[in-house]
């Protein structure tokens, strides 16, 4: 059998292809980009992972449990698989753990952005890393579990810490923060209604 070829594709591209439906990524495709997510502290399900190129990013539901680390650069098989949303958030889904072979370490820088920025076009930033600079958290109790508020001199974004993280019962700070997260989305609903999301990777996101 002839050796299958690959376009390498760019994440931003893969994107456009959704339709707003459960989508084929055409065949002979696939992507590459750095881990921006952090399996070791348990605020992502070890099925997924969110990868970025200097296009955009995305998140890769694999079938079953990957081990690929924050920082790693891997390319992704992803013609024929399933493009498609949870909760609003497009994923490749259910991709064979043997269509991904890791390159090795890389990193990606995160855009400083406000809050705005993102509110104003929230599906270029989405499984993406920002930056959001001089932020207050708030909200009920005083630990990072769960949904917090996250303020700017511009609007608010909901700061989600998964329960089973291992810092969410860590006590947020007060005081004004630089705050590095992913931004996702939890709900289909667009802003202001709500809908999408920030979560730090570990407390090393927030200084």
């Amino acid at each position: 059998f002839p050796i299958p070829v690959y376009t390498l594709m760019p994440i931003d591209s893969l994107r456009m292809v959704y339709t707003g439906s459960i989508t084929s990524v055409p065949t002979g495709r696939k992507i590459r980009g750095v881990v921006i997510s952090d399996v070791s502290t348990s605020h992502i399900t070890s099925k997924n992972v969110v990868i970025q190129d200097n296009t955009g990013g995305i998140l890769v539901r694999f079938s079953a449990n990957n081990s690929f680390f924050i920082g790693e650069e891997i390319e992704i098989e992803v013609g024929g698989q399933e493009l498609s949303e949870y909760n609003g958030l497009l994923q490749v889904n259910n991709v064979p753990n043997g269509n991904a072979v890791s390159l090795g370490t890389a990193s990606i820088t995160p855009a400083v952005v406000t809050i705005q920025d993102i509110l104003n076009n929230p599906e270029s930033f989405e499984s993406t890393l920002v930056t959001i600079q001089n932020a207050t958290i708030s909200g009920s109790g005083t630990t990072y579990s769960g949904s917090k508020t996250l303020t700017d001199a511009t609007n608010s974004l909901t700061l989600f810490t998964s329960s089973a993280a291992t810092f969410s019962a860590t006590t947020f700070p007060t005081t004004p923060v630089s705050l590095t997260g992913i931004v996702s989305q939890f709900t289909s609903s667009l802003p202001p209604s709500g809908g999408y999301q920030i979560g730090i990777r570990s407390l090393s996101d927030v200084q």
